[in-house]
C-alpha cells in the first residue's frame, strides 16, 4: 500500500564530534595531499591525524564524503572502532563500490553501546564476507537513512546487511538485488536479536540460492521486536520459507512481536523450485520457538499476489507455524488465505474489516509494476483504471504523507488514510 510516512527523529551527535572530510574518490593509504575514506576511518579510530585526514575526537566523529562519484574499494575497509557517522551527498551521488570482492562497513563487534549512523549514499557490490558484506554490526545502535544497499553477496547470511543484537532502524532505504548463497538466508538483511524497524523503505529483487535458506528479503530470528511500516517488500525469492521475509522466535529471547503497518508485500516467491513441502510462505513466514511465541499484528497492509510452489500445503501469501498468533487490526488485503483461514477468514470484507480471498477465489489488488512514483523509493501504485480495490479502503487518522513522502490530500493514488 502506498503509505503515510511518520518522521523519525534521529538523536543529534555530541557537539564534540569531529568532522573528517573525505576529499578524494581514490582508495589510497598514502601521503598524497588527499584524505581518502580508508584514511578517514583510521583517523576516526585513532583520534589523531592520519596522513592528510583530520583527527578524530573519540566521540561520534562524522566522516563526510565531499566529492561526488564512486569510490572503488581495493581491499576490505577498516573496521569502525568507535561511534561514528558516515554521510554522503545523496544515494545517487555518493557511492562506495566493493567490486564484488571486498567488504565495506564493519562495526567493531566488541563495541557494545556504540552508535553508527549512515546517511545519503549507496553501498554496492560488496562481497568477501560470510555475512553482511555491505554493513555488518554487532550490539550497536545503527541508523541508516536515505540510502541504497544493492548488488552485494554473502556466503552465509545477510546479503547486504547483518545485525547481531543490534537496535537497527532503516528509513527510506532501498535494498535491491542482494544475494545469499549459504544455508541460512536473508537475501538483503539478517537480524538476530535486538530490534528492527523498516520505515518508508523498499526491499525488492533480493534472493537466497541455497535449498534450505529462508527469507528472500529479510530473515529475523530471536529478536524481541520488529516493525515494518510504510514499506514495500516485492519480488524477493527463496528456495526455502518466506519469499518476502521470515521471522522466527526462539525459546531463549522472549516473545517476538511483529508489527506490519501500511505496507505492501507482493510478488515474492517461496520454494521456487517446488522441492520441499515445508518450505512455504510466499509473502512471509512466521514461527514461534519451543516455548515462546511469535505474534503478528497486521493493519492497513496488502499481502497478495505472492507465490509458493510447494506441491502440497502451499501458503502463497502467509504461513504461520510453531507457537504463533496473528491479529488483524483491520483494513488489510490478503490475496489467498490458504493455511491461515482461521486467522484471516474470507470475506469482502470479513468481520475484521479485511478483504480476504481464498485459493479458489484469490484477490487481485490491481497494482501497477514497481516503479518510482514521485518519491525516492519504488512502490506499487494502485491502478487508476478499474480502479484498484485498495483505493479508499484504508484508515490512518492523523497521518498526512504516503510512502513516497507526498501529501496524502493531493495524492491521486492512495490506499486511503482518513
Amino acid at each position: 500500500a502506498l503509505a503515510c510516512l511518520a518522521a523519525l527523529g534521529l538523536a543529534a551527535l555530541p557537539a564534540t564530534a569531529a568532522n573528517i572530510p573525505v576529499t578524494t574518490l581514490a582508495d589510497a593509504d598514502a601521503v598524497d595531499g588527499e584524505c581518502s575514506l580508508r584514511e578517514a576511518i583510521q583517523a576516526a579510530n585513532i583520534d589523531s591525524p592520519y596522513n592528510e585526514c583530520a583527527a578524530g575526537t573519540g566521540s561520534s566523529d562524522r566522516i563526510l564524503l565531499t566529492v561526488p562519484g564512486t569510490i572503488l574499494v581495493t581491499a576490505h575497509l577498516p573496521e569502525f572502532l568507535d561511534s561514528a557517522a558516515l554521510v554522503g551527498l545523496g544515494p545517487g551521488t555518493s557511492t562506495i563500490h566493493g567490486q564484488d570482492a571486498w567488504t565495506l562497513l564493519r562495526l567493531d563487534t566488541g563495541g557494545f553501546g556504540q552508535t553508527f549512523r549512515l546517511e545519503r549514499l549507496t553501498l554496492t557490490n560488496a562481497a568477501g564476507a560470510g555475512s553482511g558484506p555491505a554493513l555488518n554490526a554487532g550490539a550497536h545502535t545503527v541508523r541508516v537513512r536515505d540510502a541504497v544497499l544493492s548488488s552485494s553477496t554473502a556466503s552465509l547470511r545477510g546479503g547486504a546487511l547483518m545485525a547481531l543484537n543490534t537496535d537497527l532502524v532503516l528509513e527510506r532505504v532501498w535494498l535491491t538485488d542482494n544475494t545469499v548463497t549459504g544455508d541460512t538466508g536473508g537475501g538483503a538483511i539478517f537480524a538476530d536479536g535486538g530490534t528492527l524497524r523498516l520505515l518508508a523503505s523498499t526491499v525488492e529483487g533480493n534472493t537466497t540460492t541455497h535449498a534450505t535458506a529462508a527469507g528472500g528479503g529479510l530473515f529475523v530470528i530471536a529478536g524481541v521486536a520488529a516493525e515494518i511500516r510504510d514499506s514495500t517488500v516485492s519480488g524477493n525469492s527463496t528456495l526455502g520459507m518466506g519469499g518476502g521475509f521470515y521471522f522466527n522466535g526462539t525459546a531463549v529471547t522472549g516473545d517476538l512481536e511483529i508489527q506490519v503497518t501500511r505496507s505492501t508485500i507482493t510478488q515474492n516467491h517461496a520454494n521456487a523450485d517446488a522441492s520441499n513441502n515445508f518450505h512455504r510462505g510466499g509473502g512471509f513466514s512466521i514461527g514461534g520457538g519451543a516455548s515462546t511465541s511469535a505474534n503478528l499484528h497486521l493493519v492497513n497492509s496488502i499481502v497478495a499476489e505472492n507465490t509458493d510452489a510447494s506441491p502440497s500445503g502451499a501458503s502463497p501469501d502467509l504461513a504461520l507455524f510453531g507457537i504463533t498468533s496473528a491479529t488483524s487490526l483491520g483494513f488489510n488485503v490478503i490475496g489467498d488465505n490458504s493455511t491461515v483461514e482461521t486467522e484471516f477468514p474470507a470475506g469482502l470484507p470479513n468481520a475484521a474489516g479485511d478483504a480476504v480471498g481464498t485459493n479458489a477465489a484469490p484477490i487481485d489488488p490491481q497494482l501497477e509494476p514497481l516503479a518510482l512514483a514521485g518519491g525516492t523509493m519504488p512502490v506499487h501504485v494502485p491502478t487508476a483504471v478499474a480502479p484498484s480495490i485498495v483505493i479508499d479502503k484504508g484508515s490512518c487518522p492523523g497521518v498526512v504523507r504516503d510512502q513516497r513522502g507526498l501529501v496524502a490530500a493531493v495524492s491521486d493514488f492512495l490506499y486511503r488514510h482518513d
